[in-house]
């Protein structure tokens, strides 16, 4: 082969060498383990992944607007089908099922039951809106549940998604918040202040589903994360950060 004809082909293959790029649309309670099983699947895959973090309802209608996601994975069941529906996605599958929790930096605010919700000893509580986020209607369903919700409700900071809930309670501006326990659980453990791990029958389950878009250019690619998340592998990151299995329906 001559020169030319080598180049020509050390051109080709280092096209076909280059990493392939999807983007993931992430909702705020799963962003930090989504950046722990990005880092672990790019040990033994060639594939960039870059992540997109916001609330479910946002994301959602931002991928109705032609957001360019390859994937989405949603903090609840009902814009994933949603999408589906409107053949904006493909079939969901769950891939994690999502815990509550009500949650303090301060080590001795919030008792193991509950309680401090109908005390004197705060002034503000920051809830995800529940019309946007799927923790925030949690949370709601929650107070209703143990019928607090109209003596919390004059201190209620909402937010526009779970991850803003944790900025303010972590910046001192609501001294504790209902959160996705993964926000706050690492390693089999809260790590720091106190907190209540809220009875899941007190909310409906969060079952959390994703989907791959139908407009992705990358479905191959976007579908083999999908498949590495739903694996053991997967669900024991997930494990590590306080969600229970994709295949926990009760």
């Amino acid at each position: 082969m001559n020169k030319i004809g080598v180049a020509m082909l050390a051109c080709i293959l280092s096209v076909s060498a280059q990493a392939e790029t999807i983007t993931v649309a992430v909702a705020n309670n799963f962003f930090q383990p989504m950046k722990t099983l990005v880092a672990q699947y790019n040990k033994s895959h060639d594939v960039t992944i870059n992540i997109s973090t916001g609330s479910t309802g946002q994301l959602a209608a931002q991928i109705m607007n032609g957001a360019p996601f390859d994937l989405f994975f949603a903090a609840d069941q009902v814009r994933p089908k949603m999408l589906a529906d409107k053949a904006f996605a493909d079939a969901p599958t769950t891939y994690v099922r999502g815990v509550l929790v009500l949650w303090s930096p301060q080590k001795d605010l919030v008792d193991d039951n509950g309680k401090v919700l109908s005390s004197d000893g705060y002034q503000h509580i920051a809830v995800a809106d529940p019309k946007l986020a799927p923790y925030g209607l949690a949370a709601q369903q929650a107070m209703q549940y143990y019928k607090v919700y109209q003596t919390v409700e004059p201190k209620i900071v909402f937010s526009k998604g779970v991850g803003a809930a944790y900025q303010f309670v972590d910046s001192g501006n609501a001294e504790l918040g209902f959160l996705a326990l993964s926000q706050v659980f690492l390693n089999g453990e809260v790590k720091s202040g106190s907190y209540w791990m809220v009875p899941q029958e007190s909310y409906a389950p969060i079952m959390q589903d994703a989907v791959v878009i139908k407009s992705s250019q990358h479905s191959a690619a976007a579908k083999a994360f999908l498949d590495y998340i739903l694996s053991s592998d997967g669900q024991t990151i997930t494990h590590q950060f306080g969600y229970l299995p994709a295949s926990a329906s009760s």
